[in-house]
């Protein structure tokens, strides 16, 4: 789709890797206590798939190793890499291991490959989309006034969203909204600001109107954006 210019002289392959989409998936069988927190679940399936015989196989370079295996099922003597995010993490591990099989490889947004787990890379990702959407989202709506009306300074649009979802409660629900429309994914995609713009002005307005603030309309943020 993102590259037309290629199609008339490249075949493109792209793989489910192991557990995923039609590949072949792992069933770990777990049990916990919802009294022992909020993720008392992901403890009790890390604890448990952690010791599966099949879990133990999906790996980044297991998953190299089938990239290859598919590489010579086609008959070809190399081939060209191109990963995102995650994907240059395995082309990492791929151009590692099978650097004798490639043409070309492109990697973007690129993971850091020295570290010893990509968790790293899933740390620094929180901070990376707060960056996004107080310097770029943030930005965007403040030129965009005429439509959300929110003012023309950035800082005070920031200020106010988050004094909007100071409370746990008006987090949660705010966070709600967030996955409902795939939020995350709109910090880094102006096609998406205005979505984002929408919302942003929609959970300002909500936090006005929550209790211990005057107003007839004295009702739980959760419940008053609810998306269906």
């Amino acid at each position: 789709m993102y590259t037309p210019e290629l199609r008339s002289t490249t075949n493109y392959v792209s793989f489910d890797q192991r557990g995923l989409g039609q590949s072949s998936h792992a069933e770990c069988k777990y049990e916990y206590d919802p009294a022992d927190g909020p993720s008392a679940a992901a403890k009790a399936i890390g604890e448990a798939c952690s010791k599966d015989a099949d879990v133990a196989t999906m790996t980044t370079e297991q998953a190299a190793y089938d990239m290859d295996f598919i590489r010579h099922l086609l008959g070809l003597d190399k081939v060209t890499y191109m990963g995102y995010s995650y994907g240059t993490w395995l082309g990492a591990w791929y151009g590692s291991l099978f650097s004798d099989n490639i043409e070309r490889m492109a990697l973007d947004s690129a993971t850091d490959s020295t570290q010893e787990s990509i968790q790293t890379l899933y740390n620094a990702a929180h901070e990376g989309r707060d960056r996004q959407f107080r310097l770029h989202t943030m930005n965007w709506i403040s030129r965009n006034d005429e439509v959300f009306g929110l003012g023309t300074d950035p800082e005070t649009i920031w200020k106010r969203y988050f004094a909007a979802t100071s409370t746990p409660e008006k987090s949660l629900a705010a966070q709600w909204s967030w996955n409902a429309v795939n939020g995350p994914a709109e910090f880094s995609n102006p096609i998406g600001y205005r979505a984002a713009g929408s919302l942003v002005a929609g959970i300002i307005a909500e936090g006005r109107l929550l209790p211990n603030q005057s107003s007839p309309r004295n009702r739980p943020l959760a419940s008053s954006i609810r998306l269906s």
